[in-house]
């Protein structure tokens, strides 16, 4: 960027140096004398008008430069202020990002991970604690913490069961399901050898039930049992997925008189998946599985009830049904011609 700039003295240099000016007293008495001018009258009126259209003409031109300058004085600020731009981006790239485009960022970091959300290592996390501006974005924004992941196993394997790990974990899924402002919030709870009833996490995720959307858990028999005090309280779940991958050979003595409650009433559940746990288990009222449109379910050793509940399922689109052993043979017609999706 270069523009020589002038000031007020030198600029006003660019203008005519002189404008002629009529004499009043003169024009004053050639109206009261009341007569034709004479011929040298006349001849200075003829000048001076010539000399006025000069100015004239003179004044348009130094108001053209003027009009030129006045653009070039614009252009010229754009590139400095494009150049400041550019500069504080080499400096602070972080505060001249747009926070719809950051908040974009944020969104697509968060999908599709499967690591506890409820620990520092967390992307979210981590992107709050850049800067105060992505801090405010990240707070202003209840949709980024709605996805909460609990992960009791670290990247060996090992069971995460240390009072001074779960206490800390505790205080940070606090500060994220508040951050939630009452949203409906997706769980992801990963515990299959969890044996232990009233964990301070679940019980945490517990007291938020009225407001999960959509939950997902692989937990032994005793977790599922902590969680009967969720009864009559899941009114906005519409997605729920249950495992029990540590009892997949033997669920049927561990679940033979059990009956999970917290499930026996979702007036809005539209996918259901069951695995590793006996579908008896659940107690859902007919009108539950009437609304649903995915159903995902194992018949190993339950293939009677599975096909006995098939035909109350009048919404359902799309079917997943697994079986790694003989079921036995069945003489049954079952029509269900909503199905659009079918995986056997």
């Amino acid at each position: 960027m270069s523009i020589e700039t002038h000031p007020d003295e030198s600029l006003m240099a660019t203008f005519p140096s002189h404008v002629h000016r009529v004499n009043s007293s003169e024009i004053t008495d050639l109206f009261t004398i009341n007569m034709p001018p004479n011929d040298i009258q006349r001849i200075s009126l003829d000048t001076a008008i010539v000399r006025h259209m000069m100015d004239i003409a003179n004044l348009y031109a130094s108001l053209d430069k003027c009009k030129r300058l006045h653009s070039r004085l614009h252009e010229e600020i754009f590139l400095a202020k494009t150049d400041v731009g550019c500069i504080k981006a080499i400096t602070h790239p972080i505060h001249l990002m747009l926070s719809k485009s950051l908040l974009e960022i944020f969104k697509y970091r968060r999908k599709g991970k499967f690591k506890a959300c409820v620990s520092p290592a967390d992307e979210l996390w981590r992107c709050a604690q850049v800067c105060q501006h992505w801090w405010d974005i990240c707070l202003m924004t209840p949709a980024l913490w709605t996805n909460v992941h609990l992960n009791f196993y670290s990247d060996s394997g090992q069971l995460l069961l240390d009072k001074e790990v779960t206490r800390y974990a505790l205080c940070i899924l606090e500060k994220h399901l508040s951050r939630t402002r009452n949203r409906p919030i997706d769980i992801t709870i990963m515990a299959p050898q969890l044996h232990i009833v009233d964990n301070p996490l679940i019980h945490c995720i517990i007291c938020r039930c009225e407001h999960w959307h959509s939950f997902l858990m692989d937990a032994p028999l005793q977790t599922w049992q902590s969680m009967n005090v969720c009864e009559g309280s899941l009114y906005e779940l519409t997605s729920l997925k249950i495992a029990d991958s540590s009892y997949s050979t033997q669920w049927d003595a561990a679940y033979s008189n059990e009956i999970i409650l917290s499930f026996t009433f979702l007036p809005k559940i539209e996918i259901l998946s069951i695995s590793d746990v006996p579908l008896r288990a659940l107690t859902a009222s007919p009108a539950t599985f009437c609304g649903l449109k995915q159903f995902e379910v194992h018949l190993h050793r339950q293939a009677t009830e599975v096909f006995d509940l098939l035909p109350c399922m009048t919404s359902v689109t799309s079917l997943d049904i697994s079986c790694n052993a003989d079921i036995g043979e069945f003489h049954r017609d079952i029509v269900i011609p909503s199905v659009t999706s079918l995986i056997l």
